[in-house]
This record gives structure tokens, sequence and C-alpha cells, in this order.
């Protein structure tokens, strides 16, 4: 039996019509194998008030965003100077009545972590930056 099998995969992996073939039925059997599961788990439809104790997320949690787009450092690996070169993105840093609208809802929905970490952009470059901290950390205590 262990020669027949060796014989079988060497003969399909030194064929290319035979790999072509074998690895083509593999491939609907598998998504007809993933079909008639997924058609039975269907069945048993769930309702959202039975997912509802099982969500992974909690409401406004978290607030991230970025106070600044604006970045001094030249990072080779960045694109963010070819980005301001060719002027497809327009630098600024976030007006505080912006960012207060924001907190303030953030507060309100009872947030908790206030997440300033840039996905372009240093924070530091924000002249307002403290005043913003101050306001946020007022907000969350309050």
């Amino acid at each position: 039996m262990q020669k027949l099998g060796w014989r079988t995969y060497h003969f399909v992996h030194s064929n290319g019509l035979a790999a072509d073939v074998v690895y083509r039925i593999a491939f609907h059997l598998q998504r007809l194998l993933r079909d008639i599961r997924y058609r039975s788990i269907s069945r048993s439809a769930i309702t959202p008030e039975e997912l509802w104790s099982h969500r992974q997320f909690g409401l406004a949690g978290g607030l991230i965003t970025d106070v600044t787009n604006i970045c001094n450092a030249k990072c080779t690996f960045c694109a963010y100077p070819k980005v301001v070169a060719n002027k497809t993105l327009e630098a600024g840093i976030m007006s505080f009545a912006v960012f207060q609208t924001a907190v303030d809802e953030w507060a309100r929905l009872g947030g908790t972590q206030l997440n300033l970490t840039p996905v372009v952009g240093d924070p530091l470059v924000d002249p307002g930056l403290l005043d913003k901290l101050d306001y946020a950390v007022k907000r969350a205590s309050g």
C-alpha cells in the first residue's frame, strides 16, 4: 500500500496534466464541502439578540484621532514626503473646535481611552497639543 501511495504521488507531481486534474478535482471537492457546511449553518439562524452577549467591542471605549498630519521627519520608508511634494495631501493641524466636538461626543458616550498615535504626522508638531490633552482629561474625568 505504501508503494502505491508513493507511486501515485510521484506520477501526479511529475505529470503536469495529471497534477492539473487532481488539484482541480480537489479544489472543487473542497468547495463543495464548504458549501454543504455553510448551508447547514445558515439553516440554524442566529438572532441578533443571541449574538449580543458575544460581541467583541465596547461602545465608545476609545477615541483614535490624529491632531495633525504634519511631520518633520524624513523617514526613508515613509511616503509622507513624496505625498506632500506631489500636493496630494493637504497638511494641517486639527482645530481646537473639531477636537473639542470629537472629545465631547467620546466623553458623552462614556469613553475611556484616548489614542493620539498618528497614522501620518507627529502630534508634537501641534502647538495646541497640551491644551487639547488638558481638555480631553477634564472631559474624561468629569
